[in-house]
């Protein structure tokens, strides 16, 4: 167990470098628990400001496209209306009606996603917040469990996700006299790595397929490099085939017409998307059995210099 916490004195940013420091790169560490309590302003500080546009997809119902999922998908589906006030009028009503309650929670998964969702498809690792009222109702409490925690690039989004829900249950609550911020983070397992891509999808992904055949169709090599590109900088838990496969499906047809007269694209780029496709199908079936695998960044490197090729043709056949 590695327990963090901040010094009265410091701030949400101080919580995330301390939290850095516990967790170096390449290792893991079970049962990390950060902590720290903080002026109730604290969430419009300007460290956390840069995290709060994340952290809104991240909490927004339905999801944002380019978004694997968002929390809101899981918390909101419980609730009347889109908007995640109706989440945080949950919670406030149960810390009015009983302020030393223990149900003022949400909980993002049930047994039966869980048992019942592959291995190979991205749920949620934010399992469960609660929400509290110290005895003399001058601090708002929020604990937070996590079965995973990403602490270099995902954790500003989760305290950003956190202080929305503090400032949103700030103004519900203003009959109470808050003064401070408690926050309380568990996560089970604690990872650093700042590639990982925070489950946002490549552009590519999802991008309109009848644009992508019409670019094809152009020739517009540029679009369609800079789509690779965008594919090749993110670091996926699962990486996505959508947007290699409606690529290389669109190249082809363009390339069976092209005995019409039109100019066909080299064959090194469909063989390098197609070897793509397959390692990115042999990444994913290692990634079903362990998500640590040395394996699995071996082939991050293989699927990355097949797709790099790709867009070396692309640029050099135009």
């Amino acid at each position: 167990m590695e327990i963090v916490k901040t010094n009265p004195s410091e701030h949400l940013e101080h919580l995330w470098a301390k939290a850095n420091d516990a967790v170096p790169q390449k290792t893991r560490v079970f049962n990390l628990i950060l902590s720290g309590v903080f002026p109730i302003e604290e969430p419009k500080g300007i460290w956390i400001q840069g995290s709060l546009k994340k952290a809104k997809q991240w909490q927004s119902y339905p999801k944002p496209v380019n978004l694997i999922f968002s929390h809101g998908d899981y918390i909101l589906r419980f609730f009347k209306g889109t908007q995640i006030n109706r989440g945080i009028d949950f919670l406030a009503d149960e810390l009015r009606q009983k302020t030393d309650t223990n149900r003022a929670c949400w909980s993002l998964l049930t047994m039966e996603l869980l048992r019942d969702t592959p291995q190979d498809v991205s749920i949620p690792s934010f399992m469960v917040l609660q929400a509290g009222l110290s005895e003399n109702k001058e601090r708002l409490i929020l604990t937070a469990y996590f079965r995973a925690l990403e602490v270099n690039r995902f954790l500003p989004i989760n305290l950003g996700e956190l202080c929305l829900i503090a400032s949103r249950l700030h103004q519900k609550l203003l009959s109470f006299p808050l003064k401070e911020l408690e926050l309380n983070i568990h996560a089970f397992s604690a990872y650093n790595d700042p590639d990982y891509s925070c489950l946002e999808k490549a552009e590519i992904d999802y991008y309109d397929n009848i644009d992508l055949t019409l670019a094809v169709g152009a020739l517009d090599t540029t679009l369609i490099a800079r789509l690779l590109e965008g594919k090749t900088r993110l670091k996926e838990s699962q990486i996505i085939p959508v947007g290699v496969t409606a690529l290389l499906d669109a190249i082809q047809k363009h390339n069976r017409r092209a005995k019409t007269g039109m100019k066909a694209y080299a064959e090194e780029v469909t063989t390098s998307l197609t070897d793509a496709l397959e390692l990115i199908k042999e990444y994913n079936e290692v990634r079903t059995t362990s998500s640590y695998h040395q394996r699995g960044g071996e082939l991050y490197e293989e699927i990355r210099k097949e797709l790099k090729i790709a867009i070396d043709n692309l640029t050099k056949w135009k």
